[in-house]
């Protein structure tokens, strides 16, 4: 077995940052308790429990009762640097533009090796419902070592707990997605945050909001991420518009529904809204915390 590949010095910054604000904020609400930054048991599945969750601490970046998970990921000191947005964009709800997270933009290696894993998945990419692209859902993945990593990573980068993951493959720049806003109710537990990393040949996120009709176009490119939370998408809905087909080749873009909790994952979901039926999906099989340690490239440039 492969020695498992050093994180980014700032990714585990920021981890230890979370953890270690969330380690002081239940000693201060809960001083008899007792606290672990990880479980003496070590990281098994995708179990790894997150202490207390800062609510009332006197910290600065400590977030305020009501707000967003996505706020709270925002407002930790070790957080990634975001791209500045605009003003209207940020009135909105929650949102961040990560460039070059997930890998740096010249290096197509980290998109190569995820599709190559799909493929090797067996025959899991469908036509998705509109007919614009293909996709595959998370559960199709989980022997993926870097789908793993890739949704292990950011999770814990934004501290929230995994509903629903799926793939979405523009095969060149003729394929798209239509305007929509995400469909939050075709899940259960409801998601509360949407997590995009684009990886591949670079493409426009256009958002456009809904009262006044007005857009604003952000360009994402290889080892990007935007994300954004549950107020935000009320009043924007996003498309991927298409582009030049000869001259835009394939993007990936991985997809997470996310919601506040205590877990890596939450244990099994209800999915539609698919065109399939109701689906049941568990993650609780998943081993999740194995692609925070493993030697998959991603995220290795957050230096």
């Amino acid at each position: 077995m492969p020695a498992a590949r050093p994180l980014a010095p700032a990714l585990l910054l920021h981890i230890c940052g979370l953890k270690g604000m969330r380690f002081l904020a239940s000693l201060a609400t809960r001083p008899t308790a007792p606290c672990s930054i990880l479980p003496s048991h070590g990281l098994r599945g995708n179990r790894l429990r997150r202490p207390v969750s800062l609510r009332a601490s006197g910290d600065a970046h400590a977030a305020v009762p009501g707000s967003s998970p996505l706020r709270r990921a925002m407002a930790s000191p070790t957080f990634p640097k975001c791209l500045p947005l605009d003003s209207e964009l940020l009135a909105g709800g929650g949102c961040v533009h990560i460039p070059a997270l997930g890998c740096p933009a010249g290096d197509r290696s980290l998109a190569q090796q995820l599709l190559s894993e799909i493929e090797e998945c067996g025959d899991v990419l469908r036509l998705h419902r509109s007919r614009r692209h293909l996709q595959v859902f998370g559960d199709k993945l989980m022997g993926s070592d870097t789908f793993t990593a890739i949704v292990a990573r950011l999770l814990l980068t934004f501290d929230v707990s995994l509903v629903d993951c799926w793939v979405n493959v523009y095969r060149d720049g003729g394929e798209s997605k239509s305007w929509h806003h995400d469909n939050y109710r075709d899940r259960s537990p409801r998601p509360t945050m949407t997590i995009g990393l684009s990886l591949g040949e670079s493409r426009e996120l256009v958002f456009e909001h809904a009262p006044s009709g007005r857009q604003f176009r952000v360009l994402q490119n290889n080892g990007d991420v935007f994300a954004f939370d549950e107020p935000f998408n009320r009043y924007f809905r996003h498309a991927v518009p298409p582009g030049r087909k000869k001259e835009s080749g394939l993007r990936l873009s991985v997809i997470l529904w996310a919601v506040d909790s205590e877990g890596t994952a939450v244990p099994a979901i209800m999915r539609e809204g698919t065109g399939q039926g109701p689906q049941y999906v568990r993650w609780d099989k998943w081993d999740l915390d194995r692609g925070i340690w493993s030697t998959s490239r991603a995220f290795e440039c957050q230096r």
